[in-house]
């Protein structure tokens, strides 16, 4: 398929256009990204889109992710934490990820769905998926002993 400069002129406006409505508003946004063949219509094509746009809101994303499970589940199914310390994939999920300003439901979600992820990314560590939400847990709260042991190296 031949690509004319024009083409990826119209898509970068699409997409800034896009973002500058999800902005404003979440759903016009979404739905002008879908109707322009800018984003699929699916979770795994918004959550890819989410996963690689650096031009949306923190807070709208969050919004919109507490709102859309799937997509959010597509978006944690993007991360790769192999051979990542603990602490260290924790900051990079919630870089991707927005974390919510109260903790509560969602929260707790966000930390199961991470250790979840971690666990898949890491089959062959010596702890059960229980113990890695536990850890998981512990090092979001501060309290747990690598951050106190470790120094960062971030």
């Amino acid at each position: 398929m031949q690509y004319h400069p024009t083409s990826y002129k119209r898509l970068y406006m699409l997409m800034d256009d896009g973002a500058s409505l999800f902005n404003g508003d979440i759903e016009n946004g979404i739905t002008f990204l879908i109707n322009n063949s800018v984003v699929g219509p699916t979770d795994r094509h918004i959550g890819c889109f989410l996963h690689e746009s650096q031009s949306l809101h923190a807070d709208k994303v969050l919004k919109f992710l507490e709102d859309r499970p799937g997509v959010l589940d597509e978006q944690v199914s993007l991360l790769e934490f192999e051979d990542v310390f603990l602490p260290d994939a924790l900051r990079k999920f919630f870089t991707e990820v927005p974390a919510p300003k109260v903790r509560g439901d969602f929260l707790q979600q966000l930390v199961t769905k991470f250790s979840h992820r971690y666990f898949i990314c890491n089959p062959n560590m010596s702890l059960t998926q229980g113990q890695s939400v536990i850890l998981t847990c512990l090092e979001f709260l501060g309290i747990g002993e690598p951050s106190s042991t470790c120094s960062d190296t971030t």
